[in-house]
């Protein structure tokens, strides 16, 4: 088993445009796996900008005139004496309906530009990049599916280690302890993989009375080069030297 395993799902639902991996391709953190179509993100955006600036345009029109408005209460209010009560009260109604409509405009401009934001963001999410150095294990997709976020498109395990998981009988569990060495024997093959087990569970698993443990197995590069993930092997202490 490697170090870490992950299968790779989208953070936007949509058609999946591009695989840009294969199988069995080693690949660096941050390298691009896939892309979401993002042509109706594109789109939407592009309507919720001109949203945007129309929202803008109305609330900078809408300040102007409330500024109008209040301009227009001060100098009545200064000839209040030469006024009707009236024209007075209307003065003021104009000034507090101006503001009322700049409140609401500022609203929606914020709301018009978090909307556009989100949609940005979006479209960043649309390109699929490793989280993590590793290889290429599995495709569960092809070009052109529809997927969503709880889709897996492809499988990526770490390359930089291969781990055996094993399980030693309740009755055997205390001769296990982290540093020991171990050999861990392919039942597909002839192959012998040295290894040295650094995880240890605290206690036996109580439903099948066995202690898992883990081990790190030393690999050369012709084996790690063709190796396949999720072999059976039979884990055995090594011999002393």
């Amino acid at each position: 088993m490697p170090r870490e395993t992950a299968d790779i799902a989208p953070r936007i639902d949509g058609q999946l445009a591009e695989v840009h991996v294969r199988r069995g391709q080693r690949v660096g953190k941050g390298e691009l796996l896939a892309t979401i179509d993002a042509g109706p993100i594109r789109q939407e955006l592009s309507m919720a900008e001109a949203r945007l600036r129309s929202a803008v345009a109305e609330h900078a029109r809408a300040r102007l005139e409330h500024e109008q408005a209040q301009e227009r209460a001060r100098r009545l209010e200064k000839a209040a004496a030469h006024l009707s009560l009236e024209e007075l009260s209307k003065a003021q109604y104009d000034e507090k309906l101006a503001a009322a409509v700049v409140a609401a405009l500022e609203a929606k401009t914020a709301e018009e530009r978090a909307h556009a934001a989100q949609l940005k963001e979006s479209l960043s999410l649309a390109q699929v990049s490793a989280p993590f150095e590793g290889l290429i294990s599995e495709l569960f997709l092809d070009r052109g599916a529809w997927v969503d976020r709880s889709t897996p498109l492809l499988r990526l395990i770490s390359d930089g280690e291969l781990r055996a998981r094993f399980a030693v009988p309740e009755a055997n569990a205390g001769l296990v302890s982290p540093g020991m060495k171990v050999v861990a024997a392919l039942r597909s093959s002839e192959l012998e993989l040295r290894g040295e087990v650094d995880q240890v569970a605290p206690e036996v698993d109580v439903a099948t009375r066995f202690r898992f443990c883990e081990a790190q197995l030393e690999l050369t590069p012709e084996h790690r080069a063709s190796m396949p993930v999720g072999l059976v092997v039979e884990v055995r202490p090594a011999a002393a030297d």
